[in-house]
């Protein structure tokens, strides 16, 4: 019962996430954040049944999550991890002399 309403899901996101590049082409970020987090549900609806298809489903995810952050989709979490970089001060430490 539990995989047929993952499956649904699914189906359900990747249908939204079609209607939304249909609607607004040019937002490709939504489109391959919708893709990853349906095909994410996927691993978990594939993975009693066939671990096959629930591998290539983690594939699809992990391309798609990169797809979504190259087209924008991490520009908050980019811009936060440079913050942090610069906030980094890096301090020598020698070894004591014996």
């Amino acid at each position: 019962m539990i995989t047929i309403i993952l499956h649904l899901t699914t189906l359900a996101l990747v249908a939204y996430a079609v209607l939304h590049n249909v609607v607004r082409p040019g937002d490709h970020a939504t489109f391959y954040g919708l893709i990853a987090l349906s095909n994410t549900i996927a691993v978990g609806a594939f993975l009693p049944e066939s671990p096959v298809w629930a591998g290539a489903s983690a594939g699809l995810a992990a391309a798609a999550a990169w797809l979504w952050w190259r087209h924008g989709g991490g520009d908050d979490t980019k811009r936060r991890l440079r913050r942090w970089a610069r906030a980094f001060t890096p301090v020598r430490r020698t070894a004591p002399a014996a």
